[in-house]
């Protein structure tokens, strides 16, 4: 019952604008998976709660939430599963850089430090889709540190996110890289 809930299916009911639904569907599985105590439901939970954070636009409690259970994350070993360990690095990666989008000086520095760690183990990995999101984290950098537009990169990065199969985030930098208006699905993928 609890992948119905949360997880991934969370993208459903915020492309569908139902926001109410997905932090409805996020706390009731919460509920359940803290009886379970599993790994999984944990991972699940923080990965809804988080993306529902971004939707709304607050990159650093969507970061504080994902942040917040590396630890319980690690100690049963999710973080050693590398496919969970990918997506809750390119979600941490992307949380850091909406919270970077919203500071300046050393405070974004610290939140593009981190994105930088994930993006860097996620191109180390042997996951398809590692390089693919790290380019993205990195097109979405180069904008932040000021060191350009990142739109050839973000060009580049979702012709790539898009070959393996990231049809959301692939459209989500596309649109980003030719200044077309975000949709509102586009807050988890480019602040």
């Amino acid at each position: 019952m609890l992948p119905g809930l949360h997880g991934h299916v969370t993208l459903a009911y915020l492309a569908a604008g139902e926001l109410a639904r997905a932090t409805s569907a996020a706390d009731e599985a919460g509920a359940l998976a803290a009886r379970a105590r599993a790994p999984v439901p944990a991972c699940h939970q923080a990965w809804s709660l988080a993306t529902i954070a971004l939707y709304g636009g607050d990159g650093e409690r969507a970061h504080r939430l994902v942040a917040g259970a590396w630890g319980s994350l690690r100690r049963p070993g999710a973080l050693r599963l590398e496919a969970i360990a990918g997506d809750l690095r390119a979600l941490r990666a992307r949380c850091a850089l909406a919270a970077a989008a919203a500071h300046t000086g050393r405070t974004r520095a610290r939140w593009l430090r981190d994105a930088d760690a994930q993006a860097r183990w996620l191109r180390a990995s042997t996951l398809a889709s590692g390089p693919a999101i790290a380019g993205a984290i990195a097109a979405r950098q180069v904008v932040l540190a000021g060191r350009g537009n990142g739109r050839e990169q973000a060009s580049a990065a979702s012709a790539a996110l898009r070959r393996v199969g990231l049809v959301l985030e692939s459209d989500a930098l596309a649109r980003w890289s030719t200044g077309q208006a975000p949709r509102p699905i586009d807050r988890m993928y480019v602040a």
